[in-house]
């Protein structure tokens, strides 16, 4: 192999939440003089949880995360964030520079060196407000509650006949199968019509669940189970 070595490992799968062995592919991985990322998009939260940091084991070792709030901490599409552990090589991957850009003074920070734009709305204030509300443990609470639903609202689909959770719930995620893959398809379109504006993927046959509204509750969950098994969803 010539040139870099980049490895990216993904800390909460899209559609069921694993993870990557993370501590060890960082090992290997500098071992060989690579470059780790971690594309936390979905998982990279589990860390400010207790009950759920186990999973994520490992991400300090990584050069770079890339974690998305708008998936996991409802905030607006756009904040997202990249953590890059060399600063020169960051300024170096992302610097722009042109005629008519003014250069700025040595050791002041310049934003336009580090992201892919020029000119953007103040993102960050978003993030900062409601994460300043929330606290650390207000988000460590609400990781962990959407994860006691999902395992809540999977252990309940497994008990009805004819549905079928396909993989280990870490996280806020699960994938259902409804009998055949022809009625996991017929059923799409039924619970579509009562969702409360849920992430909802067919994956082979299966239908993805994600537990992940800030209004999100048991008594929510109960209702999805009432829809999931067969009875209405007014909600």
């Amino acid at each position: 192999m010539t040139g870099p070595l980049l490895v990216v490992a993904q800390a909460g799968q899209i559609n069921t939440g694993a993870f990557d062995p993370v501590d060890a592919i960082a090992d290997i991985t500098h071992e060989r003089q690579g470059w780790l990322h971690v594309d936390g998009a979905v998982g990279l939260w589990a860390r400010a949880c207790p009950a759920k940091a186990h999973l994520a084991n490992g991400i300090e070792k990584a050069d770079s995360w890339a974690p998305v709030e708008h998936k996991r901490l409802q905030r607006p599409y756009y904040t997202r964030y990249a953590f890059v552990r060399n600063a020169e090589a960051h300024r170096q991957a992302m610097r722009i520079e042109a005629s008519y850009l003014t250069a700025s003074e040595q050791g002041v920070h310049d934003p336009r060196n580090y992201v892919p734009e020029l000119s953007r709305c103040v993102r960050g204030f978003v993030t900062w407000a409601i994460n300043s509300a929330l606290g650390r443990q207000g988000i460590a609470d609400m990781i962990e509650c959407h994860c006691q639903l999902a395992q809540a609202m999977s252990q309940r689909l497994t008990e009805e006949p004819g549905i079928y959770v396909l993989n280990e719930v870490e996280l806020n995620q699960f994938v259902v199968q409804f009998g055949s893959p022809t009625s996991s398809e017929a059923f799409e379109g039924r619970y579509q019509s009562c969702s409360d504006r849920p992430c909802l993927l067919c994956v082979r046959g299966g239908l993805e669940r994600l537990v992940g509204n800030a209004r999100f509750n048991h008594f929510l969950a109960d209702d999805k189970h009432r829809c999931f098994s067969g009875g209405r969803c007014d909600r």
